[in-house]
């Protein structure tokens, strides 16, 4: 069973609630950083939802050990692809995102649901942000999730490439997560604003 405190990813501790932001480059550092945030998870009997860009999200969990069809079968693991969250390739919408991640967390959390903290890693879509006007929104969306569930029991770890979104983006990322994980490293962020 898993302490609250118990490190993910070699160097990364996340506790119930954190909303965290892995900043990486190309495909490998993903796969590095998401792998055993979701298989620790799964051996935890977390729900896990693994959301992944430009790859079969089943891809990601190759080599971790995780057997990831019966997961899937057992309602374990959810596998979507960014393109399908971020409101469909279409331009980012706060609100459509925010109900497909409540009604998620509503049916493994809800009294249905078996689960007593939900995981997601979730890489966020470069062509759901494309120009200034689509940052603004992006950080509306980034409060607005953290508003929306931070009495929920998950751990959320959104994994943002900087090599396909640039470095416009890192203000965004700096001011809506309070840990960062670069590099293996950890980072309490200093910039981060809390929700109101």
């Amino acid at each position: 069973m898993r302490g609250d405190n118990d490190p993910d990813v070699p160097g990364f501790r996340l506790e119930r609630g954190d909303h965290a932001c892995a900043l990486i480059i190309g495909r490998h550092q993903r796969d590095e950083v998401m792998r055993p945030f979701v298989g620790e998870g799964l051996r935890d009997g977390d729900k896990c939802i693994c959301v992944v860009d430009s790859v079969h999200p089943a891809t990601t969990m190759e080599g971790s050990g995780v057997d990831v069809e019966a997961c899937v079968a057992g309602r374990r693991l959810d596998l979507w692809r960014s393109a399908d969250v971020y409101c469909s390739g279409r331009r980012l919408c706060t609100q459509e995102m925010l109900d497909r991640w409540s009604g998620a967390f509503d049916e493994a959390l809800g009294d249905a649901g078996s689960f007593g903290c939900v995981r997601v890693a979730a890489e966020v879509s470069p062509t759901a942000v494309r120009d200034g006007a689509d940052l603004g929104e992006l950080f509306r969306y980034e409060l607005a999730y953290d508003r929306a569930f931070s009495g929920y029991p998950l751990l959320t770890m959104c994994v943002y490439d900087l090599g396909r979104f640039g470095g416009g983006v890192l203000m965004t990322l700096l001011r809506t997560h309070p840990k960062l994980l670069l590099g293996g490293i950890v980072i309490e962020n200093p910039r981060y604003v809390r929700s109101p």
